[in-house]
């Protein structure tokens, strides 16, 4: 199962379309062919209940329990990674679940104090410190304009890219949309298989054509396997 996280910035409240609202349609348009059941994504404002959201995602968890593939990724824009994504990432700490890999862009650390916070975040300086359990990031950055984002710590950096563009472009950046799709393609194709479903899912018309669809390729596989064992033999 794959779960993707996408977390708007400051400014990017239900009222208007945005850079995160497009890259999580054009997420949901590249997993198209993969069960809703097994792909989950979700959008969610940078100040979300984060406590309640994590604690969602491990009871989705223990819903569909090991030996079923559990892969979390989230991408996150401004205030978004400085805030949201920190917030995610400590809660879900708590429940023993980890981000595989984030993409940040223009990330901004935002202080707990309200008045002191925004002051930092528009003269920056201050690097935000990604919790342990998220495992990897590719990070974009500008210095255009402020605010502006600062390589992150505590994590394992894979990428730190300077796009050359105001504060205000970063969520609509075609690199940052890219990578985000690109890691989302990645984990899918290493977690979940094409119209599969999670084993425990609910008995439905639907899920049983889909788990009757999955035996069926993988009798053809073992088949095959078997066919060209069987052909090296004789030869």
């Amino acid at each position: 199962m794959l779960t993707i996280f996408n977390i708007g910035g400051f400014t990017q409240g239900d009222d208007r379309w945005h850079g995160i609202n497009e890259l999580d349609e054009k997420i949901r348009a590249e997993l198209d062919d993969y069960s809703g059941l097994n792909v989950r994504v979700h959008y969610h404002g940078w100040n979300a209940d984060w406590g309640a959201i994590a604690t969602k995602t491990k009871l989705l968890r223990n819903r569909y329990p090991k030996p079923e593939p559990f892969i979390i990724l989230a991408n996150a824009y401004s205030y978004g990674a400085g805030w949201g994504l920190t917030r995610l990432a400590k809660k879900l700490a708590r429940k023993n679940l980890n981000i595989t890999v984030a993409n940040i862009s223009d990330g901004i650390m935002r202080d707990w104090q309200q008045m002191f916070g925004a002051w930092r975040a528009i003269y920056g300086g201050w690097a935000i410190k990604l919790p342990p359990n998220i495992v990897a990031y590719n990070g974009f950055y500008q210095t255009v304009s402020r605010p502006s984002g600062v390589q992150p710590i505590g994590s394992t950096c894979l990428s730190w890219t300077d796009l050359g563009v105001e504060h205000t472009l970063m969520d609509d950046e075609p690199d940052f949309h890219n990578i985000c799709i690109q890691t989302a393609i990645e984990q899918a194709k290493l977690s979940v298989r094409v119209q599969e479903v999670p084993v425990a899912a609910p008995k439905t018309e639907a899920t049983e054509s889909r788990l009757g669809a999955t035996e069926k390729i993988n009798e053809d596989a073992a088949k095959k396997v078997s066919d060209a064992i069987k052909e090296r033999w004789e030869t």
